[in-house]
């Protein structure tokens, strides 16, 4: 039997007890590392394209170690939630050229601004920033990004597991960091969105076909919360190799466990999850657990609303 997408869509809803359709949300939050005197050069943001089913949220981490690095967040940002919002259309080439454009518009904009406030512009160590971008649209999942930080894909049942199971083996992070290791150890980013002439902004692209069962839940993140970059390695006596996996994550498993069981699965919206990952934020504060400025955003499938909704009716 043949099924059109529709109607499968239906068949599901009745089977898991759900009786209207839920929509997609998605947020974004972001906090200020208090001991660092500069103000946050993170740079988020969420935009809609209803003509083509898009719904994307977007994040940048200024580069502390460049000049004006948070203005280039911001605008790169701008920049790609505007060409989202007035997409004509939608497929993988248009990913590449969000990235493309950013770059573009930020030495645009950095030369005007530089114009209009008498300044003199190394540009080569000046407005860089890493770029993260998640698309949603019917069909799939569509990632991008330039540098570093983190894309959690996990699937909707990730609450599933048992007490001990502190991380779901069902969630993965798709990001491999465009960095070198320096000559004191450091992670250096060689792909970037800046002004500078010979940066590589190409971007790694990745296309995700949904789950049409569980449904899926993407987190985006800057370095602050995750970064394979970042992880800690060690060797024990007996030369076993363990990675030490940092306290922001586990703590983020633990905010989406907590959204869905302090709310019904059909009420949740973009509000309740942004204040979900505002919450996760200022406790991560409040603990000392965040040594940069972090960022997230998060989208969570309309069918991973109704798994999750299915989950409370069993």
């Amino acid at each position: 039997m043949h099924l059109v997408p529709s109607l499968v869509r239906r068949s599901l809803r009745k089977l898991m007890g759900v009786d209207r359709p839920l929509k997609t949300v998605s947020a974004v939050a972001s906090a200020t590392y208090r001991q660092r005197p500069t103000d946050n050069e993170d740079a988020v943001g969420t935009a809609e394209c209803p003509a083509h089913g898009l719904r994307a949220v977007v994040i940048a981490d200024g580069l502390g170690s460049q000049e004006h690095a948070g203005l280039g967040a911001q605008w790169s940002v701008e920049t790609v939630t505007h060409l989202i919002e007035s997409a004509t259309r939608w497929s993988a080439p248009d990913m590449r050229h969000l990235f493309v454009q950013a770059r573009q518009r930020l030495r645009e904009r950095a030369e005007v601004y530089c114009a209009q406030e008498n300044l003199v512009c190394d540009w080569e160590q000046s407005f860089g920033t890493t770029l993260i971008v998640a698309v949603e649209d019917e069909h799939s999942l569509w990632l991008g990004y330039v540098g570093n930080g983190a894309i959690w894909h996990v699937r909707g049942g990730f609450n599933e597991f048992s007490e001990n199971q502190y991380l779901p083996w069902n969630a993965l992070n798709y990001l491999n960091p465009h960095t070198l290791q320096n000559e004191h150890g450091k992670e250096a980013l060689y792909r970037l969105i800046s002004t500078a002439e010979d940066d590589d902004a190409e971007p790694t692209i990745l296309q995700i076909q949904k789950d049409t069962v569980h449904g899926d839940l993407l987190m985006i993140c800057t370095d602050g919360i995750h970064s394979n970059d970042q992880v800690n390695v060690g060797r024990t006596k007996d030369s076993t190799i363990w990675l030490k996996m940092e306290q922001p994550l586990l703590r983020f498993f633990e905010a989406l466990k907590e959204l869905f069981s302090r709310n019904d699965p059909e009420t949740v919206t973009d509000q309740r999850l942004r204040a979900a990952l505002e919450r996760y934020l200022e406790r991560l504060c409040a603990d000392g657990l965040l040594d940069d400025d972090s960022s997230l955003g998060v989208i969570i499938t309309s069918t991973a609303l109704h798994y999750q909704a299915h989950r409370t009716k069993r």
